[in-house]
C-alpha cells in the first residue's frame, strides 16, 4: 500500500497540473510525442543539476550554513535555484531550438511546464522513495508546495523563451536577461523562504504569511503572462485565417 500510494503522490499532481497546461492550448495542441519528450528532458535535467550543484553544496554551503538568514539564502540560490533553472532551461533550449511545431507564444509555456513536470516529478519520485514510511505527510507537503513551485517558475521561464524566441524588438535584450533572471530568482525566493521555517514559532508564522502572499503574487503574474500569450496567438492565428480566406476568394 505504501508503494501504491507513494507511486500516486508522485504521479497525480503532476497530471494534474500537466492537464491544466493542455486545457489551455487545447486550440492548437501540440504532438503528443513531443510533449512526452519535453518531459523526459525534464527528468534528465535533474541529474545535470545536482551535477551542477555538487561541487557548491560540498564545499562551500558547509562555510556559510550556520549564519542566519544569508546561509539559508546562499543555499537556496547556489544549490538548488541556479542549477536547477540552468538545467532546465539548457533542456528547453536542446528541445525547441529544431522543433517545428514551436510556432505560438504559449507554447513556449506549454514545453517548459513539460519539462518542469518531468522534473518535479523525479523529484518527487526520489523524496517519496526516501520516506516511504511517512509517504503521506512528504505527498501533501510535495503537491502543495513544490511541485506548484516548479510549474509556476516554468511558466516564467517559458514566457519569457518565447518573447525571446518570437519577438525580436527593442525588448529583446531585457526579455533575454529575464529568461536567466527571472525563474532563477523566483526559485531562490520560493526556496530561501521556505528553509527558513525554522527559526522560532513566530518568525515561522510570518513568513509563512510571506510565502504564502509570494505564491498568490507570482500565480496572479503568470496568470496575467499566459493571457497575454493568448491573446497574441489568438490574433496571429485569425489575422492569418483572414488573410487565407481573402486569397481564396
Amino acid at each position: 500500500m505504501n508503494v501504491l500510494g507513494a507511486i500516486l503522490a508522485t504521479v497525480v499532481p503532476v497530471m494534474f497540473l500537466l492537464l491544466y497546461i493542455f486545457h489551455k492550448d487545447k486550440e492548437r495542441p501540440e504532438p503528443t510525442r513531443w510533449l512526452l519528450l519535453a518531459f523526459v528532458f525534464g527528468v534528465i535535467s535533474l541529474p545535470i543539476s545536482l551535477l551542477m550543484s555538487l561541487p557548491i553544496s560540498s564545499y562551500l554551503i558547509p562555510l556559510v550554513q550556520d549564519i542566519p538568514v544569508i546561509g539559508t539564502t546562499l543555499d537556496a540560490f547556489l544549490t538548488a535555484a541556479i542549477p536547477e533553472e540552468l538545467a532546465k532551461l539548457l533542456m528547453l533550449w536542446l528541445l525547441l531550438v529544431k522543433n517545428p511545431y514551436f510556432d505560438e507564444y504559449l507554447d513556449g509555456m506549454v514545453y517548459a511546464v513539460c519539462i518542469g513536470m518531468g522534473f518535479a516529478a523525479f523529484e518527487n519520485g526520489i523524496y517519496l522513495w526516501g520516506n516511504i514510511d511517512n509517504w503521506v505527510g512528504v505527498g501533501i507537503s510535495r503537491a502543495l508546495f513544490s511541485i506548484p513551485g516548479h510549474f509556476l517558475i516554468a511558466l516564467v521561464m517559458g514566457y519569457y523563451y518565447s518573447m525571446v524566441a518570437f519577438r525580436k524588438d527593442k525588448h529583446h535584450t531585457y526579455h533575454l536577461i529575464m529568461l536567466f533572471v527571472a525563474p532563477i530568482v523566483a526559485h531562490g525566493i520560493y526556496d530561501a523562504l521556505l528553509m527558513s521555517l525554522n527559526v522560532g514559532l513566530l518568525m515561522t508564522i510570518i513568513l509563512m504569511f510571506v510565502f504564502l502572499a509570494f505564491m498568490y503574487w507570482l500565480q496572479m503574474l503568470v496568470t496575467r503572462r499566459m493571457q497575454h500569450l493568448l491573446a497574441i496567438d489568438n490574433h496571429i492565428f485569425s489575422k492569418d485565417k483572414s488573410e487565407t480566406i481573402n486569397e481564396n476568394i
